[in-house]
């Protein structure tokens, strides 16, 4: 029933008519293919997820970067402020 809703939103968009050529010529970039998109198996652990992006994030040094950035930030900011 989720997938015969999602298929209107296409049909949708191919009967806009606001009186514009232009946007009813590019009615067609609307179109998606969601049958494709239903059938799409993806890996739902969200928090391994979360912990491989935090990991890769504080292993390649980009943690200190934000560390280091935030404190030049803060410094120049207050230097530069009346």
């Amino acid at each position: 029933m989720f997938i015969e809703g999602m298929q209107a939103v296409p049909a949708f968009f191919n009967h806009i008519s606001l009186g514009s050529d232009a946007l009813q010529g590019a009615s067609h970039l609307f179109s998606v293919d969601w049958h494709g998109l239903a059938q799409l198996k993806t890996n739902t652990d969200l928090f391994g997820q979360v912990a491989s992006a935090w990991n890769n994030f504080v292993r390649t040094g980009q943690a200190w970067a934000l560390l280091i950035g935030l404190i030049m930030g803060y410094f120049i900011k207050s230097f530069t402020t009346f």
